[in-house]
């Protein structure tokens, strides 16, 4: 595949937390020099926003799409979601569809799907995992890694995938949420990526885990019996679960940043992780506001 005259289209969902979308836009803007100068790629940044959104987030999504330094514009899907529970995957692919409808999204560019509460620790985030998607050999799809049920998935915070796979496979496949009729165990989003790549012998590469702030010090999980919070990851990492975590594509270079908050307390000091997992993610002993700081706080390599 060549390396030259492609977009790297990021699609982002936001509902909550106008400040996160701003810091999201302006550190993505930061990439779009190394990406430019090494795959001769352009970034094309879409937040994304539905009835479920708020006026804040919403008006935030259109002011940044007016903002010179970046390309970008807001996607308005008009629908509220039905549940908190498939607003996530159900926005990603509507979004997907309607860009391809207009004619923005070509075989050979690449599509990045990036949640509110994920952004670059590094300028060179886009051009790094792009050039590793497009070299000999290249995965299926980069992520971060999502450990539950046994199993390792590539997780919505941050996974990069060329558009011709996502066409193939279908936005529905790689994107929506499928909740069986018991209720029990679900499809997170892009769990259905995942498992169509392993199901047609395609590779993937997980992100390396290379730093947790704010670690938990249990997780109800299959992945970590007895209670713990730590596991090997895919490289052979010791990985800390924590509310805050840095991964890259090696050891020495954080490249993403993602803050898990379903375990923080809202606003009336009741555990949301309760309402989500049914108490399957205990410790929810940070405040939001302190991890929330921490989060944009955090430096960005050149």
């Amino acid at each position: 595949m060549s390396m030259t005259g492609i977009n790297i289209i990021v699609l982002s969902v936001h509902y909550k937390y106008p400040d996160l979308l701003r810091d999201q836009w302006e550190r993505i803007r930061v990439c779009v020099e190394a990406a430019r100068e090494s795959l001769n790629a352009g970034i094309r940044y879409h937040p994304i926003v539905h009835g479920g959104s708020t006026t804040e987030v919403i008006a935030a999504a259109h002011a940044v799409s007016e903002q010179a330094g970046l390309s970008s514009s807001c996607i308005h899907l008009r629908t509220t979601p039905e549940s908190s529970a498939s607003a996530h995957g159900d926005s990603l692919a509507n979004a997907l569809l309607e860009l391809t409808r207009n004619g923005a999204v070509r075989d050979e560019d690449l599509i990045a799907v990036m949640d509110h509460d994920a952004h670059p620790v590094d300028a060179g985030l886009f051009a790094a995992v792009g050039k590793k998607l497009l070299g000999q050999g290249a995965p299926a799809g980069i992520g971060i890694p999502q450990w539950h049920r046994g199993h390792c998935y590539l997780h919505p915070s941050f996974l990069i995938a060329p558009a011709a796979l996502i066409r193939q496979m279908g936005p529905d496949t790689a994107f929506r949420v499928r909740m069986p009729g018991n209720g029990v165990a679900f499809w997170d989003v892009c769990e259905g990526f995942t498992v169509w790549c392993e199901e047609h012998g395609r590779t993937i590469l997980p992100l390396r885990v290379n730093a947790t702030r704010f670690p938990w010090s249990r997780w109800d999980s299959d992945m970590v019996p007895g209670n713990g919070a730590e596991l090997i990851g895919e490289h052979g990492e010791r990985v800390q679960v924590g509310n805050l975590m840095h991964y890259g594509l090696g050891e020495g270079r954080s490249l993403v940043s993602h803050m898990w908050a379903a375990p923080l307390r809202d606003s009336s000091g009741v555990s949301r992780v309760k309402r989500w997992l049914s108490g399957n993610r205990p410790d929810p002993d940070y405040r939001l506001r302190e991890v929330l700081s921490a989060y944009l706080a955090e430096p960005q390599a050149p």
